[in-house]
Parts: C-alpha cells; sequence; structure tokens
C-alpha cells in the first residue's frame, strides 16, 4: 500500500490530518516537514488550531516510523504548544493505540489530547458539529 496524507481544512480552526499506508522513512519525514510548515504558519498568524489526526488508514507503523515521530515531537513541543489548541487522534484496533501510547509516554503532549475510535468521537470531543466533514475544504499537502 502506497502512504498517503491529506490535511483539510474543516473551520477556521479546525483542521483534519489523514494518512493512509504504511511511510518509508524518507516519506514520513516529508509528511512532518508538511506538517511543520502549516503549524509554523499556524504560529505566526497567532491562531491555535484543533486538529483532529485520522491515523486509522494506518495499518501499522514501523519501529523507525515510531522512532522518527518521537524525535520531531520532542524538537516541536513549543511548536506544538502554541499552534495546537487540542489534538484528536482517531485510531482503530488496540496495535495502533499501544503505540501513540508509547509515543506520548516518551513525547509527553503539551496540549490537550484524546485518543479516539472514530472520527464523529473526534469532532465531538474538538467541539465540532459532526456534520462539518462534508462541508470540508481540502488542502493537498503530498503530491
Amino acid at each position: 500500500m502506497n502512504f498517503r496524507y491529506e490535511r483539510k481544512q474543516l473551520a477556521d480552526d479546525l483542521v483534519m490530518f489523514e494518512a493512509h499506508g504504511i511511510p518509508t522513512a524518507e516519506e514520513w519525514s516529508d509528511c512532518l516537514a508538511g506538517v511543520h510548515e502549516w503549524l509554523t504558519e499556524a504560529e505566526r498568524r497567532g491562531q491555535r488550531l484543533r486538529v483532529l489526526v485520522d491515523s486509522s488508514g494506518m495499518p501499522g507503523v514501523r519501529v523507525h516510523t515510531r522512532r522518527i515521530f518521537v524525535e520531531w515531537r520532542t524538537r516541536h513541543l513549543a511548536l506544538i504548544a502554541n499552534s495546537v489548541a487540542a489534538a484528536a487522534y482517531v485510531v482503530d484496533g488496540p496495535l495502533m493505540r499501544s503505540v501513540l501510547t508509547a509515543v506520548f509516554w516518551l513525547a509527553p503532549p503539551v496540549v490537550p489530547v484524546e485518543i479516539v475510535s472514530s472520527r464523529r468521537a473526534a469532532l465531538l470531543w474538538l467541539g465540532a458539529e459532526p456534520g462539518r466533514l462534508t462541508e470540508e475544504r481540502p488542502v493537498q499537502l503530498s503530491p
């Protein structure tokens, strides 16, 4: 399965980030560079975003991918704190939930986070109307 990711603007302060497939180290690094870019832009504007991260399209995560994510989060905790108001992570299955829990143990969250099993639950936790998904404005991040 080829890796792809996409950011969708659901409201002025609400962003959904989706990932599908199993990335190589290079693909994951490129993905995180894109995330860094839009979080930096939000910080520059003085905006704090509600973020929905949907990794339900990722059937698994390689060890190197976890390591890259932990290192990235550790380096960018201040950026995350300045540009993210809250983040909801959609995961399906106990394996991905345990991976995310381990990442948060190694690089603790600096904003409120919730791990849920559906986009609807994520949107509700973020204080958004679940119907807003149908009104999304896509912003492509990957080729």
